[in-house]
């Protein structure tokens, strides 16, 4: 993780400030042994050779190998913020005023592989079931969001009042296989209007 964070101050009543964050976090996980073939025929007192056993005999529950060869998710996000401030009096008040907006990419990969057979299960009565998952290549989702925000902190004596609205635009896509983006879901600037509102009041101690 990854957090960096750069200001300018324009005057003594004004800056900018620039934000980036990275994230990454990687659970994918692969199997100490690999197995390739799946022969139609297999030996019943070899089964750790074609896949993971579970037999209901057993107290040990599983052994061979792993039932899967790649396993595991990992997701990325990346943003970036750039916010302007001014400070500012209006007769009796004080007040900060915000104005922003960012950018933001998450990515998530799915990977499930089946190693060998997969999972060998042997019932009370003797048979043997192979519970397979189809090879199937790493799955990508990815998201985009846009954001824009205006915001005024009123300070009054004691009373701070906060009043402000923040904007997204959000895309969810899924990647082809030929590594197409395929937007299946957005929500546009309209359907995510959120306003902001708060009070605070300072009590002072004696």
């Amino acid at each position: 993780m990854a957090n960096v964070t750069g200001s300018w101050f324009v005057s003594r009543d004004s800056y900018v400030e620039a934000r980036y964050v990275h994230l990454t976090e990687d659970d994918t996980q692969q199997a100490r042994t690999i197995l390739t073939a799946q022969p139609r025929t297999i030996d019943p007192l070899r089964l750790g050779d074609y896949g993971a056993t579970v037999d209901a005999a057993r107290s040990d529950g599983n052994s061979g190998v792993a039932e899967f060869a790649d396993l595991g998710d990992s997701y990325r996000r990346d943003e970036v913020r750039l916010t302007a401030s001014r400070f500012l009096e209006l007769g009796p008040t004080q007040h900060q005023m915000k104005l922003g907006g960012g950018f933001e990419t998450d990515t998530y990969d799915l990977v499930r592989s089946t190693n060998g057979w997969g999972s060998l299960i042997v019932s009370s009565a003797a048979e043997i079931r192979a519970r397979y998952y189809t090879r199937q290549p790493r799955q990508t989702g990815k998201a985009r969001t846009y954001s824009a925000f205006v915001q005024d902190s009123c300070t009054w004596g004691r009373l701070t009042a906060t009043l402000g609205v923040l904007v997204n635009r959000d895309e969810f896509a899924q990647i082809a296989l030929d590594g197409t983006r395929i937007n299946f879901l957005t929500f546009g600037w309209v359907s995510e209007i959120q306003p902001r509102a708060g009070l605070a009041y300072g009590v002072g101690l004696v």
